[in-house]
């Protein structure tokens, strides 16, 4: 294998239509995960219910986490050159998909939590 031959099969392997494709599928299937898990179709009928009334400190973490992701995403998709010409329609899809989760979705609600308070309880190495 030659230098030119391990340098396209890279371009293949880690490119942006690649990278990209895999970007936009673990979007999508963290999407469905989130949508089935949040309405519950898989799980056995108890028939006990909980359910949380989110304070200003919470709703404050959600939209800082959409505003992070929206940066993200919105960067991701504006440096690709795949799908050059559907890129608005790729960023208005995945906005409206993150302000779901965000806003809507009570178990992608509930890892941003978990996430967020696992930072704020870790404890700082002394250096």
């Amino acid at each position: 294998m030659t230098i030119n031959d391990f340098m396209i099969f890279l371009k293949c392997a880690i490119g942006d239509a690649t990278s990209f494709a895999a970007f936009q599928a673990i979007f999508v299937t963290l999407f469905l995960y989130a949508f089935v898990k949040d309405r519950g179709w898989f799980k056995r009928k108890s028939g006990l219910t909980a359910t949380v009334k989110r304070g200003k400190e919470s709703w404050a973490n959600f939209h800082l986490m959409y505003g992070l992701l929206a940066v993200v995403f919105a960067e991701v998709i504006n440096t690709t050159e795949t799908l050059k010409g559907f890129k608005t329609i790729i960023t208005l899809a995945d906005l409206s998909v993150l302000f779901y989760l965000c806003f809507f979705n009570g178990w992608f609600r509930n890892k941003i939590m978990g996430i967020i308070i696992a930072s704020q309880n870790m404890e700082e190495p002394n250096v």
